[in-house]
């Protein structure tokens, strides 16, 4: 790694105003588990390392107005122990667990991990030049990575790298908003819309300070499922997180998102369709699967995650039913 100069922030208003002084000369560090890796492999080379773990106040796990919120500096381990979360957000408390090994989320914290890069074979290795780094190609279509997406952003399809986070994917299906603070002031994006194809779409001077889940709705189930290759260690190859309410043995609401199979957190609105209003046995959660996979465009290297992300798919819907009751 380079030379580089670090800087601590005390309040978030200070951290923003080095972002902004600094532009993309500048980098902040939390658990600093990402950053540090791509640095050493030479993806990154700020010039300026801004730390947030000296801003005081953004680790918390707590309910106001009826919402559940997360400061982006809380330990990924703090959210799976958290009793609230495992109480009413059950499918967030088991994406947290899921997350890498116990040492990473000792110190691994709830912004990071959204805010993390793709592990694209590619994109980490500082000879290619892909769109993620303001290239003209994605390496990974024709390339080697077995790791790659299967779904793409409809228009344009420039990324084929597979995005990383766990928690992403659980609180889509949850419909959690970040709050984002900048020079310009704070803002709301809900987490769906907080990824573009390239990357998360933070804007200049920017950062994460919260997570806002909202109250859940009476009866509503929730779980995330993983497969991954290292059993406790790893990405996710495929993984799936289902929210569903339930009324009178039909679905009256549901949302499902998927992760490490597109260059996004991907809502699985197929499988959506197919639920909504229906008694939800085995054979319609095979076919709310399956709509989803009719849509997926692998690679030669990636086909094999169409059977894994179908059958993750299925195996969500089901364990989101036997879930305990909110």
């Amino acid at each position: 790694m380079k030379n580089f100069e670090y800087l601590k922030a005390h309040t978030v208003h200070e951290a923003t105003a080095y972002l902004a002084r600094y532009g993309k000369a500048a980098s902040v560090i939390a658990g600093g588990t990402d950053l540090i890796t791509v640095m050493k492999e030479g993806v990154k080379a700020p010039d300026y390392i801004i730390d947030l773990k000296t801003v005081p106040g953004l680790a918390y796990v707590k309910e106001g107005n009826g919402e559940l919120r997360i400061g982006a500096l809380t330990l990924l381990r703090d959210i799976e122990d958290s009793s609230l979360v495992k109480t009413k957000y059950q499918g967030l408390a088991q994406a947290a667990h899921l997350v890498a090994s116990h040492q990473i989320r000792n110190v691994g914290t709830i912004g990071g991990n959204l805010c993390q890069e793709v592990e694209c074979w590619y994109y980490r290795k500082p000879q290619f030049t892909c769109y993620r780094k303001d290239g003209d190609q994605c390496f990974a279509f024709d390339g080697e990575d077995k790791f790659g997406a299967i779904f793409v952003m409809p228009g344009t399809e420039k990324c084929w790298a597979a995005f990383p986070s766990d928690l992403a994917p659980m609180l889509v299906a949850m419909g959690a908003k970040l709050k984002l603070v900048g020079p310009a002031g704070d803002r709301l994006v809900p987490v769906e819309e907080f990824y573009g194809e390239l990357g998360h779409n933070l804007g200049p001077g920017e950062i994460l300070v919260e997570v806002q889940v909202p109250r859940p709705l009476p009866g509503l189930k929730s779980t995330y499922v993983k497969f991954r290759l290292a059993k406790g260690v790893g990405f996710a190859v495929s993984s799936a997180a289902a929210a569903i309410v339930m009324e009178d043995g039909r679905c009256a609401q549901v949302r499902i998102a998927l992760g490490g199979v597109a260059p996004v957190p991907w809502r699985a609105r197929k499988a959506e369709e197919v639920l909504q209003a229906k008694v939800i046995d085995e054979k319609v959660a095979e076919e709310a699967a399956d709509a989803v996979i009719k849509e997926s465009k692998p690679l030669k290297k990636t086909v094999y995650k169409e059977p894994i992300t179908r059958a993750l798919i299925k195996r969500a819907i089901l364990a989101s039913l036997q879930a305990t009751l909110v």
